[in-house]
């Protein structure tokens, strides 16, 4: 169930009335839906140096015990985010961007989303990366980042 109010014109809905076509905001809500659990974690890092333009979160994954880092990059130039794991850990970066900020059409790492002629999902694919750099968030965009590592408190 998702559930969410319009403030955008008041008509923003998550799927365009007329066609049915899916909007930004579907998008982001299959994925938050599909990765992100209940359990609200506290991720403050007064060490991790992360720029006022990058906002982030944490959750337990649905996939428990991982957790899901979530967040948006506000700024018009990539940042980077340096979490403190450890360095050989992988993890599934999932990130949304669009060709500009009022653009209709939202890419999952760099692939065009659209449902398939048969009205199903198409197949989110993430990134498999390591933590060993900073991981780089791009300009406005938003991402979603599954650690693949076993968290005790999402047990």
């Amino acid at each position: 169930l998702v559930v969410r109010q319009s403030l955008y014109s008041g008509t923003y809905a998550l799927l365009n009335s007329y066609s049915l076509v899916p909007n930004p905001d579907y998008w982001v809500s299959i994925l938050y839906k599909k990765l992100v659990g209940r359990k609200v974690l506290d991720i403050s890092c007064d060490s991790c140096n992360i720029s006022s333009a990058l906002r982030v979160y944490g959750h337990c994954s649905k996939r428990s015990p991982r957790i899901v880092f979530y967040g948006l990059n506000l700024a018009n130039v990539p940042l980077g985010l340096s979490l403190p794991m450890n360095v050989t850990t992988t993890a599934l970066l999932y990130s949304l961007t669009a060709p500009s900020l009022t653009s209709k059409l939202v890419k999952l790492n760099g692939d065009s989303l659209y449902l398939t002629y048969s009205d199903s999902l198409p197949p989110f694919r993430p990134i498999v990366i390591t933590l060993e750099n900073p991981v780089l968030i791009l300009p406005y965009s938003i991402f979603f980042l599954e650690v693949d590592e076993v968290y005790l408190e999402c047990l």
